[in-house]
């Protein structure tokens, strides 16, 4: 299955790649099954028989009839899997309610067809189709630039982040300094993967529009991690390297931040925690965890600011031949997993490279992990370890059984100048295609 991110709900992760036939090449744990011997089945096994051994889920949503299609809908019905189905919000536009009585996926042309299919009205009067169809001119003149951004939010909940951006262009052509548009636009591109591009086009955003409050935030987000020169460590620490596919994950052998240091961060995330009123369970809608942001809290951040600088940058650089210095953070979290979240789906990470920081040792629970789908293993360690790999390998939290387990995660990036190439993002890229 596919899961849509939902800008409105946080930053959204990528959609996770089940790449079910590709793990049919795994065949130990299916030989064993085979030969008729009593050896556990395997996650990867599992996953590779998802379709023949568990019957497909299927449901009836029952729509208000009152509410007209449009192509770019104010409403979404969703199974998160897991309880009712939900109806919510399309992006951040709250007009009228409007559903699509159609695949809001298709372009112009083959939504017409299916509209007429189903003896709706054709051509296509909302906003979308008007716009869409601007290279006649008269229709595009018509939409307004309130309307085009209900098409740009719906566009971004869909996951259509080209369709997304032309809509903001648009509006921008009409309205420079729309900081709604200049914010929409700016986001669109990190959510898409282009985060040099979105913090450019931040920076450009909080030039023209410095007291849009969103833009300030968002920047200030991004500035709060650190970047720029790292310490030289006297003993580079050891890896163990996991070979995925193509690429390779790797754990460090020993610790690579000082593990006192990572006990001391759990008991401040607690802390934390408990004076917001919780740990946060909703900043990642497709992949939710039970997490709390490093950026938010002073304490916590000065602590896995300096873990960056000292030990954490320079052990991916050399990994992964990336300098140090370039290395940015797109988002980082502490999480906690226990008895109301022990482990997350399959899923592959928003990010070139994701990090995995232990907390806390692995004789205070049982199970834990990244859980690799292609290698079917997992990778863990005790407090002050680190678990590196590109983001784009469908990975997994293995299930935690018993006690805490507390772990820091980030998503990072290699920075680059405009039209510079980057040879780690080319490498990943051209993996990430072949997965697809």
């Amino acid at each position: 299955p596919k899961i849509s991110r939902a800008p409105d709900r946080g930053r959204p992760q990528r959609s996770p790649k089940m790449h079910l036939e590709r793990t049919r090449r795994l065949a130990p744990a299916q030989a064993a099954a085979d030969d008729g011997s009593d050896a556990p089945e395997s996650f990867a096994q599992l996953a590779a028989e998802a379709e023949e051994r568990f019957d497909p889920h299927e449901g009836i949503a029952v729509l208000a009839a009152s509410w007209p299609h449009a192509c770019a809908p104010t409403r979404y019905v969703e199974a998160p899997g897991s309880g009712e189905v939900v109806c919510r919000l399309g992006g951040d536009f709250r007009g009228a309610a409007t559903v699509a009585r159609v695949d809001a996926a298709l372009d112009v042309e083959r939504r017409a067809a299916a509209l007429e299919r189903r003896g709706l009205a054709v051509p296509c009067a909302c906003a979308r189709c008007r716009f869409e169809r601007g290279d006649d001119a008269d229709d595009a003149a018509g939409v307004s630039p309130d309307e085009l951004g209900a098409v740009a939010a719906a566009a971004q909940a869909g996951g259509r982040y080209d369709d997304a951006i032309a809509a903001f262009d648009a509006i921008l052509t009409e309205r420079p300094d729309d900081g709604d548009a200049l914010y929409g636009r700016a986001r669109t591109y990190g959510w898409n993967d282009r985060w040099n591009a979105e913090k450019r086009l931040l920076v450009e955003a909080a030039a023209i529009a410095p007291k849009h409050a969103k833009i300030r935030e968002a920047l200030g987000n991004l500035n709060a991690y650190h970047a720029g020169p790292c310490a030289a460590p006297r003993e580079p620490p050891a890896f163990e390297p996991l070979a995925v596919g193509e690429l390779t994950a790797y754990v460090s052998k020993t610790a690579v931040v000082d593990a006192g240091t990572c006990r001391l961060a759990v008991g401040d995330a607690e802390a934390a925690a408990s004076l917001r009123g919780g740990w946060t369970t909703q900043r990642h809608f497709a992949v939710p965890t039970t997490d709390l942001p490093v950026k938010d809290d002073p304490k916590i951040l000065k602590w896995f600011n300096a873990a960056l600088k000292n030990s954490v940058f320079p052990a991916v650089g050399r990994l992964y031949g990336v300098r140090p210095e370039r290395l940015r953070v797109v988002d980082a979290f502490v999480v906690k997993y226990d008895s109301s979240r022990r482990f997350l789906p399959i899923h592959t990470d928003q990010a070139e490279l994701s990090i995995t920081l232990p907390l806390n040792d692995r004789r205070e629970y049982r199970g834990g992990g990244t859980y690799f789908l292609e290698a079917d293993a997992a990778l863990n360690g005790d407090a002050g370890s680190l678990v590196v790999f590109p983001g784009c390998l469908s990975h997994a939290a293995a299930p935690t059984t018993s006690g805490v387990r507390y772990v820091a995660v980030a998503f990072l990036y290699e920075e680059r100048g405009e039209d510079e190439d980057s040879d780690l993002s080319r490498r990943l890229a051209a993996v990430d295609a072949r997965l697809e």
